[in-house]
């Protein structure tokens, strides 16, 4: 065969691909246009397109049509798609707005405390809601469960006293104690006392006056100074016992629990009976909080 024969065949049937082969010199320009199948070895490849993400940073979204990208490879969404541009949380965080695509958390307050606006109205926080200055806080009911006997010696109510307790009644707050007679405040603040009692003569004899009196002390009961006097009298009916109703009303501003108490006596120009029961409020002193001092 001559050569231009030969040349001739190469032209028109062409050359088996296993009969040619090329070194990496020979195609450094190559168009990727011209890779229509089949895969090229990692070999192949420069070490460059194969670390990390060099290679990725322009990858379209629309060439990932399956499979996962791990969450190491993703930036921290903003909020203005869709996310909240924080990292991490905090069990109880709650999240807030401080503009039109920024959020920012405020961490969990403490047990009891209210979530409200601050001062400025630009953020929420947590804060602690203060005991109320006004308002009943206490209301706490006496009374002396057995009869006494009222006369001109006018005797203290120094015993046989009782919270009222009978289907009902109740008391409100943290209540007055009372020792003998003596009863001390639990706090201080302004205090409202009403006391109410009854007192009675047999047949024939009358008391031109009658009444009782509250005594405060703020030395710790060193002394007493009169605040109250339920006066009044007894009638005088000659065949039935006639009673009559007293009552007296003192507003105290207790500063001092150590110091301040209380207590009360009764009297009458002669011998007579102070109402006494266990079952209903025949006498009463009701103690109440009213604000504070």
């Amino acid at each position: 065969m001559t050569k231009a024969r030969d040349t001739a065949n190469l032209i028109s049937t062409g050359v088996p691909n296993s009969l040619i082969t090329l070194d990496a010199a020979e195609i450094p320009n190559i168009s990727t246009d011209k890779l229509t199948s089949g895969t090229i070895p990692d070999a192949r490849l420069p070490s460059t397109a194969l670390n990390s993400n060099v290679d990725l940073t322009t990858l379209s979204a629309s060439n990932l049509t399956s499979g996962t990208v791990a969450d190491a490879r993703l930036p921290t969404i903003t909020v203005a798609k869709g996310g909240t541009n924080l990292t991490s949380f905090t069990a109880g965080d709650v999240l807030y707005a401080t503009g039109a695509t920024t959020l920012a958390k405020l961490p969990k307050g403490t047990a009891s405390q209210t979530f409200k606006m601050n001062s400025g109205a630009t953020a929420p926080e947590w804060a602690t809601v203060a005991t109320p200055s006004g308002g009943l806080d206490v209301s706490d009911v006496w009374r002396v469960h057995t009869g006494a006997t009222v006369d001109s010696t006018s005797p203290y109510l120094t015993a046989n006293w009782e919270r009222a307790d009978d289907v009902g009644q109740a008391s409100l707050g943290t209540g007055m104690t009372e020792s003998s007679g003596v009863f001390t405040f639990p706090s201080t603040g302004f205090w409202v006392i009403n006391w109410g009692f009854h007192l009675s003569h047999g047949g024939g004899v009358q008391s031109r006056y009658a009444g009782g009196r509250g005594f405060v002390s703020v030395d710790g009961g060193s002394t007493f100074t009169q605040v109250m006097d339920a006066g009044g009298s007894i009638p005088q009916n000659y065949t039935t016992t006639w009673s009559n109703n007293f009552g007296a009303f003192v507003q105290l501003d207790v500063t001092d629990t150590s110091n301040f108490q209380m207590k009360f006596n009764i009297y009458a120009e002669n011998s007579g009976d102070f109402w006494g029961s266990t079952q209903k409020n025949s006498n009463w002193v009701h103690f109440a909080k009213v604000g504070a001092t």
